[in-house]
């Protein structure tokens, strides 16, 4: 609800999120409309935490309780059940590969819907929580992981590259373990 409540802000325009009325404009010339799909997907009542779209448009729905996948046509729910580590998921990346990448509060890995494959992130990962999942454009793809909800956890950042993982921390420079993003500056 909060995703679809940003997208309805930001399609408002500057005005919306600067606390100016908002002048509704019937605008027929427009080849878009937004739709909610909350109550159709049962994400009713769930923290959406994150989505990421394939190349033909389908989007995957990290939330509090599962992860959703909707392909245009019907909405399905992966849980547990179906092999993720976890159903808190907080993050989902698709590479440019293809590779869906899911991360949750007990680590990441890759998901096909069927199976569930760690890459190495159970010992490669600055933390179990993972935050937020990023590629750059080498292929090179980060994960931020942070403490919440328990403090003593460990986190950071972890890059994974041609198949390693190099964690970056406190002991390497950065100012914090509780990183929740990462954004590379061309």
């Amino acid at each position: 609800m909060f995703a679809a409540v940003l997208i309805g802000l930001l399609l408002s325009g500057p005005s919306a999120l600067l606390g100016q009325p908002v002048i509704p404009r019937d605008r027929a010339d427009q080849a878009w409309r937004l739709s909610s799909f909350v109550a159709e997907a049962g994400l009713n009542n769930r923290n959406i935490l994150h989505f990421d779209f394939e190349k033909d448009g389908t989007v995957w729905v990290a939330t509090s309780e599962g992860l959703y996948r909707y392909n245009g046509l019907s909405w399905r729910h992966f849980t547990r059940k179906d092999g993720l580590p976890s159903d808190f998921i907080r993050c989902v990346l698709v590479t440019r590969s293809g590779q869906l990448w899911v991360g949750s509060d007990q680590g990441a890995g890759v998901f096909d819907g069927k199976s569930y494959r760690t890459m190495g992130s159970e010992k490669g990962l600055a933390g179990t929580n993972g935050r937020r999942i990023v590629e750059d454009p080498d292929g090179t793809i980060w994960f931020c992981c942070d403490s919440w909800p328990n403090a003593k956890m460990t986190g950071g950042l972890t890059e994974f590259a041609q198949g390693a993982w190099t964690v970056h921390g406190t002991n390497n420079g950065l100012p914090s373990d509780y990183v929740v993003n990462y954004f590379r500056d061309s």
